[in-house]
């Protein structure tokens, strides 16, 4: 990421703090709006809200010590997991298509969007790729816990 906000920096140098922070709501938006089906909008509202309402839910049950820890440690593998399935989702080519699509039908580039290169890319992916795992184990080992509690 400091790769990324360093080509921005590069590229587009008179931009304050301020102007970064609307440039990145405005390319939020820009994508949640032509890119993601209203379908997949609520969808990802939806994930959000179970996500923190599961978050919620474990730190109760770790702080009360009550037997709903037990569940919670399931929540905690299954939304680990789709977590996971999530992360490889973001990889998906569909989205870069987007973006370079974008760049190809506004040329002035009023959004300001940098694409990375290819080892960046690579890097990237690398990361995510790493995470995935690390999530998975985590999720795995809140299952096999259930069987030890």
């Amino acid at each position: 990421m400091k790769a990324k906000k360093q080509l921005i920096k590069e590229r587009f140098p008179n931009l304050t703090n301020k102007e970064l922070k609307s440039r990145n709501f405005s390319i939020t938006k820009y994508e949640l709006s032509n890119f993601f089906s209203r379908k997949q909008r609520t969808i990802i509202r939806i994930y959000g809200a179970i996500l923190i309402l599961s978050f919620i839910l474990i730190i109760f049950g770790l702080i009360t010590q009550k037997s709903i820890l037990e569940a919670l440690f399931a929540v905690v593998f299954f939304y680990l997991l789709a977590l996971l399935f999530k992360l490889v989702r973001l990889i998906d080519n569909d989205r870069l298509a987007f973006w370079n699509e974008y760049l190809l039908s506004t040329p002035n580039n009023p959004l300001k969007i940098v694409m990375l290169d290819d080892d960046s890319k690579a890097k990237v992916n690398a990361i995510r790729k790493q995470f995935t795992r690390y999530f998975f184990v985590f999720g795995s080992l809140c299952f096999f816990l259930l069987f030890l509690v």
